[in-house]
Order: C-alpha cells, then structure tokens, then sequence
C-alpha cells in the first residue's frame, strides 16, 4: 500500500455542496463587514442543524441496496441495528441508536465510530471519508491502539472476532517511551505487516495514551504562544480573541446566539493557553484543535499580508502533522475561519465575530 493509503483522508472528494461553499468564499471578492460575513455564512452553507450524519448514513445504505433518505430515521435505524447484529454479533449499542435518531454524534468514544463503519461494510477510503464528512473528525490516528487496530483490520479483511481479541489484548498493553516516532512512520510500517501476531507485537511497542498522541499538537500550541509579545501569559487570549474572558465568573457577559453552536463549543479560554504551557491536564481534541488553528491564524496575518491561500495551505499541513483533521467547510469553526481567512482585514474580522458571542441578539 502506498502512501495514498493512509493520507485518503486529505485526498476526500468533496460533494457539490462542500465545492460551492469553497468556490463562494475563494471565488468571491474579499468580505469586509463581519455581520455580513455571518449572514452570508448562514445562507451560504447553513450546517448547524443539518443532519449530516444521517446524510451520510443514508447514503451508504442507498449504495448498499437500501433505498432511503436523511428524513428515514426508522429504515436507518432498522437497518443499522440488523446490520450490526450480521456483521459484528452484538446489538447496536445507544449511542448509535441515537445517532440514527438525529442526535449529535461523538468521537469521545471512537470505537463506536468504527463500528458503525465495519456494520456498513465500508473499507479504508470509505471509512476515512465517512469521518471528514459526517463525523467531523480525523480518521486513522496510528498512534491510538484503536485507530491502529481498525486500520490493520479493515486493511487486511479482518472479521469482527479478531478486531475484538485485538481490542481486548491492547488493554493491557503499557505507554511507550518512545514519543519520537513520527505518525505517518508508524502507518508505513503497518502497512508492511501481514501477519496478526508480528501486528499486535508493534502494536504493543508503539502503544501511546491521549497526552502522548497530541504531545505535538501542545508543542506547536507552545511554540506559537512564545512567539507572541505580550508580558503576562494571560493577556495572550486578549490579543488573539480580542477580550477577555473572565474563569472566575467576576464579570459575566451576556451571551448571545448570533454564531453558530460549533464555533462557540470548545473553544480555547485564557486558562486553556496557561495549562497548555505548564504542561497540566491534556486539553480535549476540539479545544486543542481550535487552539491551534486560532493560534495559527494569528500568527500568520500578524507576520504576513500573503495571499489568503497561503494559510489555508499552511494550517492544513500543520493539522495534519498533529494528527488533526485538515481545515473542512462542513465544520462550522472552519467555516468562520475560512471566511474570515478571505476577510479584507482577516484578524479584525475575527475578532469582531468572535465579539458576537457577548452580544445580546437583535429582538
């Protein structure tokens, strides 16, 4: 298997709706007013209550013979419970069954994911794309025995009953000391093993926990934290947000609903910039995420009057070699991002959409 193999998730197509949202922001001229900016952002590419998991569930079951559309929750959910009983030989758990049901989905817990990706027959390129596009998150991070695992079975044809032992062995298997092994090396060398046992030996050599695997991702945060001139640590979310959030609750602001519930959850506050740089509790993977393309972005149109493209270029491959997934319109974060990427005044506008949170909303 080449390289192709394991990068498919940066070579997703995207369907008519993805392109037209790229093609209006990149083929427009540069947006100006931030208000403007989020309307056309709604109108243009209005996600927020858009179910595209069960667009996404659908559509797999319409290649697999079952005609069906978003709004068939019953023949979704009929038809995923029967499906994971055939292939896996157990029932479907809740979570799933509630994902079929219209109910945000989750990647805590990415094991239910693949699952459901094995249940719908799916093989690597069709996995990798079903986790950009309706799961809005990075697929195959070799570093998590999971992932690892998944990966090795769906490559190789594995049954359920192997994917299971494989599972069940990796518990008990001891953080590596070792972190300087790069991800995409640990993808190569699974792809040159075909045989079960020498899989799960490499796999216990190169077993990593949840700080480990975005140990990269705190040290970009870091570094892009120290390159910024301000005198206390916690005036850095200031200059980059553009106000202050208080943690201690001193000073409350109301919140408005003007952005959408995927921008405003998870992103990073002061003291999420403070424990990132005193090495504290590991960060969840979307306030991580959105910390680092912030910080990316702030850090490029502070240094640069490039073209937008240029950091749309630049933050992809800095995500993709923390292990995150590149910068996707369907994620209505990237969407603002994006937007204000090809804003006149790229950082003032950012930070005057960001100000939009503690507004109160027009009656």
């Amino acid at each position: 298997m080449d390289d192709a193999g394991y990068h498919n998730y940066n070579k997703v197509e995207q369907g008519d709706s993805t392109s037209l949202a790229y093609s209006r922001i990149y083929e427009s001229d540069p947006f100006e007013e931030a208000e403007i900016i989020i309307d056309d952002l709604r109108a243009v590419i209005d996600l927020e209550e858009k179910p595209i998991f069960l667009e996404g569930a659908a559509k797999r079951l319409c290649s697999l013979g079952v005609k069906c559309t978003a709004d068939d929750t019953d023949i979704i959910s009929s038809e995923i419970k029967q499906r994971y009983k055939n292939r896996i030989g157990e029932d479907c758990p809740r979570t799933i069954l509630n994902w079929a049901k219209g109910q945000r989905t989750s990647v805590k817990n990415r094991k239910n994911n693949y699952d459901l990706c094995y249940a719908l027959e799916m093989d690597i390129p069709e996995t990798a794309d079903f986790f950009i596009k309706h799961f809005l998150s990075i697929p195959f991070n070799y570093k998590d025995s999971t992932d690892a695992i998944f990966f090795y079975c769906f490559m190789r044809n594995r049954p359920y009953s192997t994917i299971k032992k494989m599972l069940e062995r990796a518990e008990t298997f001891h953080s590596t000391e070792d972190t300087a092994v790069h991800t995409t090396e640990i993808a190569k060398q699974i792809c040159d093993i075909y045989d079960d046992e020498e899989f799960m030996q490499y796999l216990s050599e190169h077993c990593y926990n949840k700080e480990q695997q975005f140990q990269r991702a705190r040290n970009e945060i870091i570094n892009l934290i120290h390159k910024q001139n301000v005198k206390k640590k916690s005036e850095l979310h200031f200059q980059v947000m553009g106000f202050y959030y208080y943690n201690n609750h001193e000073h409350v602001f109301p919140k408005g609903n003007l952005l959408p519930r995927t921008f405003t959850e998870s992103l990073p506050t002061d003291r999420t910039f403070l424990d990132i740089t005193d090495g504290k509790k590991p960060e969840t993977y979307e306030t991580l995420r959105k910390a680092l393309i912030i910080l990316l972005f702030y850090d490029f149109y502070s240094h640069t009057d490039q073209y937008d493209y240029d950091f749309y270029e630049e933050a992809n491959q800095r995500l993709l070699d923390c292990g995150f997934v590149p910068l996707y319109v369907k994620n209505l974060f990237d969407a603002v991002i994006l937007f204000c990427n090809h804003s006149k005044y790229p950082l003032d506008t950012f930070q005057s959409i960001n100000d939009l949170r503690y507004q109160e909303p027009e009656e």
